[in-house]
């Protein structure tokens, strides 16, 4: 969900990364940082990925290398309009929450991490509800996301 105020990189993009190294596909949909130091998609900018790409790019992408990235800024364009303040604010915000939530790809495989324990439930049953066929969610008791 991101902002989990560690201080860490990106542990979900490279997770998304690890699953497609090792042969399952991942569709990673993420945005730049608003309440953390590292988002998605300045994580893969900075590996020199092109994160400006439309459905069938990422489509292609992930059909070729396993891992695609969705930046919600290009599949959610209202979401230019909040960057700036999001940002401003440098706290968690409810974008956080709904990002994981709003994947264009809809995958039915999907694992979330929350940096506050008491989340998990509430993010079980929203996939359950998603009819998300197989879902997890994660926590660390480090508070990680």
């Amino acid at each position: 969900t991101g902002g989990d105020g560690l201080d860490t990189f990106n542990v979900s993009t490279a997770a998304g990364i690890v699953l497609a190294a090792c042969g399952l596909k991942c569709a990673k949909h993420g945005n730049r940082s608003a309440s953390g130091n590292v988002g998605s998609a300045d994580f893969l900018e900075a590996l020199g990925c092109k994160i400006q790409l439309d459905g069938d790019m990422v489509a292609t992408a992930i059909e070729e290398c396993g891992f695609g990235f969705l930046f919600a800024q290009m599949f959610h364009p209202s979401m230019r309009h909040v960057a700036a303040p999001r940002k401003e604010l440098g706290i968690r915000t409810i974008f956080n929450l709904l990002g994981p939530l709003t994947n264009p790809a809809k995958p039915q495989l999907q694992v979330i991490g929350v940096g506050r324990k008491e989340l998990g439930p509430l993010y079980a049953d929203l996939l359950r509800l998603a009819n998300v066929r197989q879902g997890l969610v994660v926590h660390s008791a480090e508070g990680l996301d």
